[in-house]
C-alpha cells in the first residue's frame, strides 16, 4: 500500500460519519472495527455471518456506547459500508427501511456476512505500524485514555500491545495533558474529591489523576473547571458512567454496577457531596460539563425506553 494510499485509510476512519449526541459521538462503527480488528488477528476470516458478531458487538455497544444506546449491531454492521471501510455480501437480498437501514430479518434470514474491506485487510496483513496507528485513533477519537486498555481487552487486542506498536494511554497533547494534570491536582490538593485518597512518595502524590468532565475527544477544555481530581479507581468509575456529579456537586450514582465491593467502594457515596472542593469558585466544576457527563456518559440505573431515539449511527 502507498503513502498516499495509507493515508487515505486513516482519512476514512477519521471522517467515518457518526451519530452525535451531546458533543459526544457514537463509537458503534468504531467499536466495530475494532472488533473486526481483534477477530482478524484470533485467526478468523474476512467475512462473517452477522449472526456470528451481533452478541458480541452488542455487548460492546452496551458497554461503551452512549447511555441510551439500544442493541442494535446491525446499524454499523450495514451503514459502515458507506465510509468505504467495511464490504456485506449479497446486498441485493437485503430490504432497506427509508433511512437506509437493513432489515435485521433480511441479514439473518439470508446469511448475510460482512468484513473490513479487502484494502484494509491488507494493511491488517502488511503494515503494523499503519494498522497501530488505525487503532490508536480509533481508541483517541471516541473513548478517554482510562478506558483504552478496557476497550483493547474487549475486542481481543490487548494482547497485541505487549508487541510495543501501541501506547494505549499517549496523548497527542503531552504538554496540554501535563499542565492540565497540574493545575487540577493543584486546586484538589491533591486528592481524591470523590473518596479523599491522599497517598504522596517524596511529595509527589501517587494514584491520584486530573479526569476531564467533558471528555477531551468531546472537545472538553484543558481547564480546571473542566476536572476533577479522582484516584486511579473512581477515574475509571467516573468514564464508565457509574457515577456522575450534580451541579450542587453531591454525587449521583447509577444502578449498573454489582459485586461485593460496590457498597463500600461506590455506593455509600451516592447523595453526599464531594470530599474535596476547591476553595476558589472559579475552578469548581462547571455546570455545563457536569451536564454534559450526566447526559453523555452517565448510566442511571433505568433509561426510559421512550427517551431513546430510532436511530443510532449513521
Amino acid at each position: 500500500m502507498t503513502s498516499n494510499s495509507n493515508d487515505d485509510l486513516l482519512t476514512r476512519v477519521k471522517t467515518m460519519r457518526v451519530d452525535s449526541r451531546y458533543g459526544r459521538r457514537s463509537p458503534h462503527k468504531p467499536l466495530l472495527l475494532l472488533l473486526s480488528i481483534g477477530r482478524h488477528f484470533d485467526g478468523h476470516e474476512r467475512l462473517t455471518a452477522f449472526d456470528d458478531i451481533e452478541g458480541d458487538l452488542n455487548k460492546l455497544i452496551r458497554r461503551f456506547g452512549l447511555p441510551d444506546s439500544r442493541e442494535n449491531a446491525y446499524h454499523p454492521f450495514w451503514r459502515l459500508q458507506n465510509d468505504r471501510l467495511w464490504e456485506v455480501d449479497k446486498p441485493d437480498l437485503v430490504t432497506v427501511t427509508k433511512a437506509g437501514d437493513a432489515h435485521i430479518s433480511d441479514l439473518r434470514k439470508h446469511g448475510i456476512r460482512g468484513g473490513l474491506a479487502n484494502d484494509v485487510m491488507g494493511v491488517l496483513d502488511t503494515n503494523p505500524d499503519l494498522t497501530w496507528d488505525v487503532v490508536q485513533t480509533l481508541l483517541n477519537d471516541y473513548f478517554p485514555p482510562s478506558l483504552h486498555e478496557d476497550v483493547l481487552r474487549a475486542v481481543g487486542l490487548a494482547g497485541r500491545v505487549a508487541l510495543g506498536k501501541l501506547t494505549v494511554t499517549k496523548s497527542t497533547h503531552d504538554t496540554r495533558d501535563r499542565r492540565f494534570r497540574e493545575m487540577v491536582l493543584r486546586a484538589y490538593e491533591n486528592q481524591c474529591a470523590f473518596c479523599q485518597l491522599d497517598v504522596r512518595v517524596d511529595g509527589q502524590p501517587i494514584g491520584v489523576e486530573a479526569a476531564y468532565i467533558r471528555w477531551h475527544s468531546a472537545k472538553g477544555p484543558a481547564q480546571v473547571d473542566n476536572g476533577l481530581a479522582l484516584c486511579v479507581l473512581h477515574h475509571k468509575f467516573f468514564d464508565a458512567g457509574l457515577f456522575t456529579v450534580m451541579p450542587n456537586l453531591t454525587v449521583l450514582v447509577g444502578g449498573l454496577a454489582v459485586g461485593h465491593s460496590v457498597q463500600e467502594s461506590l455506593n455509600r457515596y451516592g447523595g453526599l457531596a464531594l470530599r474535596v472542593i476547591p476553595d476558589r469558585p472559579d475552578q469548581r466544576p462547571a455546570s455545563k460539563y457536569l451536564e454534559w457527563h450526566k447526559q453523555a456518559v452517565f448510566r442511571p440505573a433505568t433509561v426510559e425506553q421512550d427517551q431513546w431515539p430510532t436511530t443510532h449511527g449513521a
